[in-house]
């Protein structure tokens, strides 16, 4: 900083210090809450005054055991008001784009080429100058805005639709009432049509809002757009960031004048998604200038990246689309303060599970294994251990219970996973388990034990023993309709609550045609 200060700048202006470059090394999911619970804050798990030479999928630091938390690190405000957490300053920082020096830029204290030359000296004095930065002419090119596009391969959906939001008119009302403007009251001089801004005439007491038209169109292609993933775009310690919408398109809320580092985390603020049981999950794009557009595939240098973004959807879909079901969000914060670590797995001989006493651990609760399983599967499997976390958050149920026996929670997974997947998928035949015999789905030790249909055939208007397999006793004989998966999640007993206890529970709190076959369906599947 002293040194720049010495550098001859026509502005003249003296630097002062407007952040700090620090890291945080929490010793528990506790106290990593206290830092990312500020969301104006941008952490990373890797050092920030490196370059990126290639990309990977997380990182961790070497000197520190895996069981770990790695450092954080993030660019805080010089007033920070530092959580009680071991860190360390790193760097002492002026970032005029973050606060109030930026004004101060834009009213000519500092000429904008002199910022520019400013930083250029900076990387030079710490050896990071670029070769394509040195010139003048370069210096004075326009800033830029990072935007883009993110989508993601799918083996099973092969067209999807977009929705654009297209700005009409503005309709104009009386602001203290509310009503509309007349237009033919010959005492009211409605603005012309080329005139029809929104602007309120300075003196009248008319409002105006804007009217929206919305445009729908279809896309047939198997590379679907991926909503609600946070984009960064960083350039050393400054970064910008904007969340997908349903289209897959972001644009951040900040410009850079040179190249910038794309990238994203695979988080929100209720889950994050891990490399296997720890290491925070990422995907580290190109430096460059301009647009990002991302297509992420399941082959070459990205296969765990197909299975992170998927499981992102499934878990995006149950957090922040569950009003569509109404089912209840997972809810593993608890007393350790941690967001639901979902781990993400390509190559393994387990099975996908999730086990809460990971938690004491600070590892994944749920793991996700690919196990060649295609995007639908991917899905579906994370929804379904994702219901279980739902159940085990509201006191349904714990390790213990399931061990002793699992066919209520198992069930109430399978069918919420069969639900949701269905109808996000617009199948109708994925994991519904009609195709399971009474035996297959009751047989101690058998694959499926436990793993009944009930779920589905509580809500479908399908007898697989009749409509499907022409009276074949060997399946079951669902003559129970019309139940919402809502009223069956709220039916779901406490602790120590049974399959029967379940049965009574959505008998007695519901009313519906078909409940006196409730019992039926409970037997058959007991």
């Amino acid at each position: 900083m002293k040194v720049l200060n010495e550098n001859k700048l026509k502005s003249g202006l003296k630097i002062e210090p407007t952040h700090y470059y620090v890291r945080f090394r929490p010793k528990d999911e506790k106290e990593r809450h206290l830092i990312v619970r500020d969301t104006t804050l941008y952490v990373y798990d890797y050092p920030l005054d490196v370059e990126i030479k290639r990309g990977g999928t997380h990182y961790h630091d070497p000197k520190i055991p895996k069981n770990e938390i790695t450092w954080q690190y993030t660019i805080v405000p010089i007033d920070y008001e530092f959580p009680k957490v071991q860190y360390q300053k790193l760097a002492d920082l002026y970032l005029p784009e973050y606060g109030r020096e930026l004004t101060e830029l834009k009213s000519a204290r500092i000429e904008h080429f002199d910022w520019l030359k400013l930083e250029n000296e900076a990387l030079r004095i710490t050896g990071n100058i670029e070769e394509k930065t040195q010139n003048e002419s370069t210096l004075k090119s326009t800033s830029w805005r990072p935007a883009g596009n993110i989508k993601v391969f799918d083996d099973i959906i092969d067209s999807y639709s977009t929705r654009i939001k297209i700005f009409s008119h503005y309709d104009y009302f009386y602001c203290d009432t509310g009503e509309p403007v007349n237009t033919s009251d010959p005492t009211v001089e409605a603005p012309a049509e080329e005139e029809n801004t929104g602007e309120i005439p300075e003196g009248e007491n008319i409002c105006a809002r804007p009217i929206y038209n919305y445009i729908t169109s279809s896309v047939n292609s198997h590379y679907i757009p991926l909503e609600g993933v946070e984009v960064r775009a960083r350039r050393w310690f400054t970064t910008y960031s904007d969340i997908t919408d349903a289209n897959g398109n972001y644009v951040c809320n900040g410009t850079f004048d040179r190249d910038a580092n794309y990238s994203i985390k695979w988080e929100r603020a209720d889950f994050d998604i891990r490399d296997g049981s720890y290491g925070q999950a990422y995907f580290n794009g190109p430096d460059m200038t301009g647009d990002w557009n991302l297509v992420i595939r399941d082959e070459g240098l990205s296969p765990k990246s197909f299975l992170f973004a998927h499981i992102f959807r499934a878990a995006y879909t149950y957090y922040y689309k569950n009003y569509l079901w109404g089912i209840k969000t997972p809810d593993e914060r608890g007393f350790l303060e941690q967001r639901l670590h979902i781990g993400g797995r390509v190559e393994s001989n387990f099975a996908s599970h999730f086990f809460d006493f990971n938690v004491l651990f600070q590892s994944s609760t749920v793991l996700i294994h690919q196990n060649d399983k295609n995007s639908q599967e991917i899905f579906g499997t994370t929804i379904h251990e994702l219901a279980h976390v739902s159940h085990w958050d509201a006191g349904g149920f714990s390790d213990i219970n399931w061990l002793l026996d699992n066919r209520m929670t198992e069930s109430w997974a399978e069918g919420v996973e069969a639900v949701i997947t269905n109808d996000v998928y617009d199948t109708n035949n994925y994991g519904t388990n009609q195709n399971r015999t009474i035996a297959s789905m009751t047989t101690d030790g058998g694959d499926f034990d436990g793993y009944t249909s009930i779920v589905w055939d509580l809500i479908d208007n399908v007898n697989q023993r009749m409509d499907l397999y022409g009276g074949n006793t060997a399946y079951v004989n669902d003559r129970v309709s019309g139940y919402t998966l809502s009223q069956i999640e709220n039916a779901l007993p406490s602790l120590l609550g049974s399959w029967w206890t379940w049965r009574s529970n959505l008998v007695d709190d519901n009313n519906n045609p078909t409940e006196g076959y409730v019992t039926e369906l409970f037997q058959q599947l007991n």
